[in-house]
């Protein structure tokens, strides 16, 4: 399979590690962009653009939750917003508490920080020792190894020395003011896959699913699994791209930093060894603000349908970049510049070749079907298209009736 990039972002095809019957190819491509107040995001260099990666925890005395979850899944259906970092008090003068802010066009999201602080005697709260800024960590939300909505967290039991925190992020509609209260852990960064919430979503992976469904999913998991972003920070319908950006003290140096989106589209196009050619939908379903850098990062996910079971199939991935302000390209203009494409790239005789065997196997399946007695749709395809893919997922489909008609066992 061949890989033509020609966005300046980062580009992974996934194919063979795909765990969902549905999908045969999994497009992502990575951007990363400069911060710039008051203006559009812009790209940085290629030498500086992010690779993929995995999921990647801290390693540090504070704890082991995620400092990056993993750019590799199949898919998102909404549309995650996170930000990495931390909240930073106004010019850099420690506070007892603070608050923070982080807007993605309509999505709106206010949380509490404080300095340390601990339980006493009772309900009694010690007093808050000034901070300039708290990192946004889910080891500093409520929590504790008994919550499994956040087993880092802090609040609920005395720690080695023997003290209880409390936590120093805090959702501003439910701030802990006793023992007894368990408010949902709060914080703008993702979850991990260990939160209950996202567990929840994951299907029953029991002995009976490793026996006869793994490595496929369960059959009652959600694919919004693979969303991160904690409530507040999901977008329902996956923005344009050109969306507003504002973080209000979450950058080390611009208190209320405004900014936009790049307002870019990449349009990505399969070629398959027939040389037929197809475009796969990009939504942009990430996007993570990470102001201690002045970057931010973005991706965007497309799935090829499984009527090509395996990569191979796919002989070619084109993936071109337009602006959001440029009316797009037709479909159409996308597709056949991806085959042409293909086409120059093959040898000459190979291209002659390899079209007459299909068109020979195509004349071969005909004769022998031509006293088969099939539905007209099914008629249809066989007579008319040329790959011989579609031929052959027609027959299965009409085969599958069949069975169904006769009442065959499993179907």
């Amino acid at each position: 399979m061949e890989i033509v990039n020609e966005t300046g972002l980062r580009l992974m095809v996934q194919g063979d590690h795909v765990r969902r019957p549905d999908i045969s190819a999994v497009c992502i491509l990575k951007g990363t962009f400069a911060l710039v107040p008051g203006g559009a995001c812009t790209p940085l260099p290629e030498a500086a653009q992010r690779p993929f990666c995995g999921t990647e925890p801290h390693l540090d005395d504070l704890g082991r939750t995620p400092r990056w979850l993993s750019d590799l899944a199949p898919c998102k259906p909404h549309t995650d917003f996170l930000v990495n970092g931390h909240f930073h008090a106004p010019g850099g003068v420690p506070v007892p508490h603070g608050r923070a802010a982080a807007h993605l066009g309509p999505m709106h999201k206010e949380l509490l920080f404080f300095g340390e602080r601990c339980w006493l005697i009772g309900d009694v709260i010690s007093e808050t020792v000034p901070t300039a800024r708290v990192p946004l960590r889910w080891e500093l939300a409520f929590g504790g190894l008994r919550d499994p909505r956040n087993p880092w967290g802090r609040g609920l039991a005395p720690e080695p020395d023997g003290i209880v925190r409390l936590p120093q992020i805090e959702d501003p509609a439910a701030p802990v003011q006793r023992r007894a209260d368990r408010p949902e852990p709060a914080n703008f960064a993702g979850m991990p896959e260990q939160f209950a919430e996202r567990r929840a979503r994951a299907g029953t992976r029991d002995h009976r699913w490793a026996l006869f469904e793994a490595p496929f999913p369960p059959k009652d998991y959600d694919p919004s699994f693979h969303n991160t972003a904690p409530r507040g920070q999901r977008a329902g319908n996956h923005p344009r791209g050109d969306e507003g950006l504002r973080l209000v003290n979450l950058h080390p140096t611009v208190p209320d930093l405004a900014t936009w989106l790049p307002g870019l589209r990449p349009r990505v196009a399969l070629v398959r060894e027939t040389g037929e050619a197809e475009e796969i939908a990009m939504p942009l379903d990430t996007v993570v603000a990470l102001p201690d850098e002045d970057q931010l990062v973005l991706l965007w996910r497309g799935n090829a349908p499984a009527r090509a079971r395996h990569l191979p199939d796919v002989a070619l991935v084109v993936a071109t970049m337009e602006r959001l302000s440029e009316e797009p390209a037709p479909t159409e203009a996308v597709t056949a510049a991806a085959a042409a494409r293909w086409r120059a790239m093959q040898p000459a005789d190979n291209a002659a070749e390899t079209e007459a065997a299909i068109a020979a196997a195509l004349g071969e399946a005909r004769k022998l079907l031509e006293k088969v007695a099939l539905p007209d749709e099914v008629r249809a395809v066989v007579e008319s298209a040329t790959d011989p893919q579609l031929v052959f997922d027609a027959l299965v489909r009409h085969a599958q009736d069949e069975l169904k008609r006769l009442g065959a066992p499993g179907f």
